[in-house]
């Protein structure tokens, strides 16, 4: 009995003797593991494992833990049971939080990696939220220092380390790249719409925040400016920005008005320069459709450039309304158009003024019709035209007496027309006219064919648009009454080549050659040389000439550009049928010139009159 108690007693000494050892060896191992030391607490864990017996499948585990494999070494422990398995499992994680804890601290590359596997290992780990909030803290900062570089990569990491899904990601990497380059407004835009995949989005609302107070810092800068008289145009583009946030922003709408007021005394100082700038910052400001802003441009440049008739029909081309569109409305394209006119009357009313103290009868004439014609209730032309009418009639008339007596029948036709376009009502010029008409062989007319369109020699680009210049041409000049002479339509031009019964006589030719010629899917550019010959022994060249034509971007909406160009070679050679007549009606007094010496010397008449259209128009 004694025997069989003592026994009870030594086993019951060696069981808390090995209770002992193993909360011993808990405590050792833990300490290793707290220290960092994997491979000191893997020999702990080892030898508990001996102590107790050993476990198949420890040594892996054990080894995984050794060599800093954290997530196969607790994978490995929580397919094995026991106490040792157990402390394994709780040293490998630990070993694991602090590692990643350690490079959540460390440099930007690492940082969101190791939040990113914490908060998948652990979604409320306080750690990992703490370091998403001082991300976003740092953004906020930056932004607040000016460093949009850095609040961006901050709000970069954050998204990263939120482990954001594909489209919210998406929308927060587009808003941290706008950031990141200054254009706010898109930044602000681009977090509203993260904000709408995922309304519980910190960097989503941060970003929001940041770009929002950069962008009002932006504009106030630029307001600042526009105030302060600065170069408008770099101020317009921050403010224009606003828009796509903030469709009616009054900031805005307070520089649109202030560019406005700007514009106004520019002109009247006479600072065309400064005119043209400011009505491009305020059309950027307008909200109108690009199309019709980069008309008000082109506008605005030919007043830059004191070509005050040129911008003020560039300005009514702009409010002119599309066939099939409403009529449009442009506070920048009147207010232009009006500057513009004004700055015509301000340089006829100077002209006018020099030409009266030379006593210039006929060029006082001729620029108070000018005046008048822009500004019908001008006192002083209004005053000054009915004398300077008669006075300038009669001189034009004495003039034509005086041409008649040298036998200049050509010439004095002229000046009485010129004596008529001044007094309608001048009996005694309506008179002497139709002698003198009657003297006269014929009509003074020519008839002009277009030749086919050439191109220079080696020019490969633009294909096939030489027949489609020549369309557009005859076309153009056939609808115009105002060129001095009659350029024949495609059906006419058809008559004559095929020398049909009522062909009209052609006294003149229309030599086209494309001298240069550039175009894409949305842009264009030609330039075209003429000459208008009259068929005499030699060819000779009555004018010539070039003529420029211009595609740009945006005249051809995106939905119509093809992929090989026609559609943009159909607009430039409509525009470069343009561009030629109108420089063709800089030939007008040459044409006059060639018609009034024919007449003179009885030459066979060129006659038009037997033509059916009546005013040479054709479609």
């Amino acid at each position: 009995m004694r025997g069989a108690l003592a026994r009870q007693a030594r086993g019951r000494r060696t069981q808390e003797r090995q209770g002992e050892h193993r909360d011993a060896d808990h405590r050792f191992d833990q300490a290793a593991a707290d220290a960092g030391d994997e491979k000191l607490a893997a020999k702990e864990l080892r030898a508990a494992d001996q102590a107790g017996g050993s476990t198949d499948g420890l040594p892996k585990a054990v080894a995984d833990l050794e060599r800093g494999k954290f997530d196969d070494a607790m994978a490995a422990f929580e397919r094995l049971k026991g106490p040792v398995a157990a402390r394994g499992i709780s040293i490998a994680k630990k070993r694991k939080y602090a590692g990643l804890k350690a490079s959540m601290s460390g440099d930007d590359a690492s940082k969101a990696t190791a939040i990113k596997a914490m908060i998948a290992s652990d979604p409320n780990n306080k750690d990992a939220q703490a370091e998403i909030n001082k991300l976003l803290d740092r953004a906020k900062a930056s932004a607040k220092k000016g460093d949009d570089a850095d609040a961006a990569k901050a709000l970069s990491i954050a998204t990263q380390a939120t482990g954001a899904p594909e489209d919210l990601a998406g929308a927060l990497d587009i808003g941290t790249g706008h950031l990141g380059e200054g254009r706010y407004a898109e930044a602000e835009q681009n977090f509203i719409i993260a904000l709408e995949i995922n309304r519980n989005s910190k960097v989503a609302e941060t970003g929001v925040a940041v770009s929002r107070d950069r962008r009002k810092v932006a504009e106030k800068s630029a307001i600042d400016a526009i105030n302060k008289g600065d170069d408008p145009l770099k101020p317009a583009q921050v403010l224009k920005a606003t828009l796509i946030v903030e469709p009616k922003a009054k900031s805005v709408t307070d520089a649109f008005g202030k560019l406005m007021t700007r514009a106004k005394t520019s002109a009247t100082k006479g600072n065309v320069v400064d005119t043209a700038r400011t009505l491009d910052a305020a059309a950027m400001l307008e909200g109108l459709p690009a199309p019709m802003v980069l008309k008000i441009t082109e506008a605005n440049a030919a007043l830059a450039a004191s070509k005050f008739s040129e911008a003020e029909g560039a300005y009514a081309a702009a409010l002119m309304a599309e066939e099939g569109e409403s009529p449009r409305a442009s506070q920048v394209a009147q207010i232009g158009r009006n500057l513009a006119r004004d700055r015509r009357l301000t340089e006829l009313r100077a002209e006018l003024a020099a030409a009266q103290k030379e006593k210039d009868l006929f060029r006082s004439s001729s620029v108070v019709k000018e005046i008048l014609a822009l500004d019908p209730n001008d006192k002083v032309a209004k005053a000054l035209a009915p004398k300077l009418g008669g006075d300038v009639a009669e001189d034009r008339f004495q003039a034509a007496i005086t041409q008649k007596g040298f036998g200049k029948l050509g010439v004095a036709h002229l000046y009485l027309e010129r004596a008529l376009a001044v007094d309608p009502n001048h009996k005694k010029a309506k008179d002497e006219m139709a002698e003198i008409e009657k003297a006269l062989l014929s009509s003074m007319d020519l008839v002009v064919r277009v030749s086919e369109v050439q191109r220079k020699k080696g020019l490969a680009a633009c294909p096939d648009i030489e027949a489609a210049i020549r369309e557009s041409t005859m076309k153009t000049a056939s609808e115009r009454t105002d060129l001095g002479l009659f350029v024949l339509g495609s059906s006419w031009t058809e008559k004559v080549d095929k020398k049909a019964p009522d062909a009209p006589k052609v006294g003149a030719s229309l030599d086209v050659n494309l001298a240069s010629c550039v175009s894409t899917n949305a842009t264009g550019k030609a330039k075209l040389e003429w000459k208008l010959i009259v068929p005499d022994r030699t060819g000779k060249t009555l004018a010539e000439g070039a003529a420029d034509a211009e595609v740009p971007a945006g005249l051809v909406p995106r939905d119509e550009q093809d992929a090989g160009g026609k559609n943009v070679r159909v607009a430039l050679s409509k525009r470069a049928a343009a561009a030629l007549v109108t420089a063709l009606e800089g030939a007008r007094d040459k044409v006059d010139e060639h018609l009034l010496i024919l007449a003179e010397h009885a030459m066979e008449p060129v006659s038009y009159t037997h033509l059916t259209l009546p005013t040479n128009r054709e479609v």
